[in-house]
């Protein structure tokens, strides 16, 4: 009865970490919804109307259920790409989380797109192209926060971002 040893053997190595196959980090993708993009106007009243505003960083924020979507879309005053109010989209928020990322303040030449969502077993991370204009490119920015407004399945993982920049080439 050669199986046993072997086996034993197999068991040995396995709990030493000398046979393991992949590590718990795969990360699956996850579909995902696109539910809105636009812009937020300045959100920062305290500032002179002529002093160059203060940069942004780009942030993500979470909306679990329907009361924190309200209260998210409220306070933000979110527009549509053609600039006017827009009410909340409806959620179903026992199977799925609403994600608001919002990109850099002024970045309205350079839109940010949402490309994918991984979760892995410890986070769920959104993966948002930054789309750059080459050089040479000429481009009239403005004081507004661009958004993107995503459903994507409900979990209670932490869910962050990564950025990616892609260059375009003018004309």
């Amino acid at each position: 009865m050669r199986v046993i040893p072997i086996l034993a053997a197999l068991a040995i190595l396995a709990s030493s970490g000398l046979a393991s196959s992949t590590e718990a980090t795969y990360a699956a993708e996850v579909s995902f919804e696109v539910l809105g993009t636009g812009s937020v106007p300045e959100m920062h009243p305290h500032e002179a109307p002529l002093t160059p505003p203060t940069p942004t960083l780009p942030t993500l924020i979470p909306a679990h259920n329907e009361a924190e979507l309200r209260r998210i879309w409220a306070q933000f005053h979110l527009q549509s790409e053609r600039g006017g109010p827009q009410s909340a989209p409806t959620v179903d928020f026992e199977h799925f989380v609403a994600v608001l990322f919002f990109g850099e303040r002024g970045s309205d030449c350079n839109p940010y797109r949402l490309a994918r969502v991984h979760s892995s077993p410890d986070k769920v991370t959104l993966h948002v192209i930054h789309e750059m204009l080459g050089k040479n490119c000429v481009c009239a920015s403005s004081i507004f926060e661009p958004y993107i407004l995503a459903r994507i399945p409900r979990t209670e993982k932490p869910i962050g971002f990564e950025i990616e920049t892609e260059t375009h080439a003018c004309g």
